[in-house]
């Protein structure tokens, strides 16, 4: 398991060094979601496996996954969704702007990546044959 656009980010000479990809990931990632870059390596193929290799899942104990699969319309491409709150320090008190993404179209457009270079089916983040 894992997900290839993660890997593919943080991977040299992938998406991540033709747009200085890491480095947006970074700022969006902590900035403006106040997360931790830790989060996407996590995700990695490499950091999977490693995670399964040390916590093994128990065979006795039966794993149901579930996959879905991204569709590209012109309403998905249009929706932005609330990710957010952005704090901007204006005066004494902290702004909180909310922060809008076109989250719908981003997964599209992920999925559609994963599609023409992998050639697998996905939600955008996670591919069928890895749910």
């Amino acid at each position: 398991g894992g997900s290839p656009i993660a890997t593919d980010i943080l991977r040299e000479g992938q998406l991540g060094d033709y747009v200085n990809l890491r480095k947006m990931m970074e700022i969006l990632i902590s900035k403006v979601i106040k997360g931790d870059i830790q989060a996407l390596e996590d995700l990695t193929y490499e950091r999977r496996k490693e995670f399964l290799k040390n916590h093994p899942l128990p065979r006795e104990l039966p794993t149901v996954s579930f996959r879905t699969e991204a569709s590209i319309s012109p309403a998905v491409l249009s929706t932005l969704s609330h990710v957010a709150h952005a704090e901007l320090p204006l005066t004494n008190q902290a702004a909180k702007l909310p922060v809008v993404m076109p989250l719908g179209a981003a997964m599209a457009a992920c999925a559609q990546l994963l599609q023409v270079r992998y050639g697998e089916k996905s939600d955008g983040l996670v591919t069928c044959c890895d749910a």
